[in-house]
């Protein structure tokens, strides 16, 4: 008697355990597939979801690029940027974690990079200076963003 309560015991589990385990792994799926930060570009080359005003500064404060670039959904301003043009980038590690610089953004065939040794290219959102970069800000619809360069200052 007790073999039979045993083995109808261990049926019942691997049957609980597996139909457990399927829910499990199915709800993974669901939430992973839904998650709407994740970085799949294969919309490119769809409907864009809208536009933001992109100014570039050089030294002398002079905006040498003033231009509208559409994007698209999820994409951080630096997605955008380098869809519309060539943007040379760098990935520098500090003491506080890496970040993405952009060295220079190249328009048709004027390349706009700065002569300075200790400058840097500041970032500024809706006219406040960028709490994150270009990489980790995303594209909402009518942003102003201005790339600024500035100089180091210790």
């Amino acid at each position: 008697m007790n073999n039979k309560l045993l083995k109808a015991f261990k049926e019942s589990f691997h049957r609980f355990f597996s139909c457990a385990l399927t829910l499990i792994l199915g709800l993974v799926l669901l939430v992973s597939c839904s998650n709407p930060f994740n970085k799949d570009k294969s919309n490119v080359g769809s409907q864009n979801d809208g536009s933001i005003s992109f100014k570039l500064y050089d030294e002398t404060s002079t905006c040498v690029i003033s231009d509208t670039i559409e994007f698209y959904a999820h994409d951080s301003v630096l997605d955008a940027l380098k869809r519309a043009y060539n943007v040379e980038t760098r990935v520098d590690t500090t003491i506080w974690g890496s970040y993405t610089a952009i060295l220079s953004i190249t328009k048709d065939t004027t390349t706009y990079s700065t002569t300075w040794n200790d400058a840097y290219l500041a970032f500024y959102v809706n006219g406040e200076y960028a709490t994150k970069g270009a990489e980790d800000t995303y594209c909402e619809n009518g942003m102003n963003v201005e790339f600024k360069w500035e100089a180091i200052t210790y």
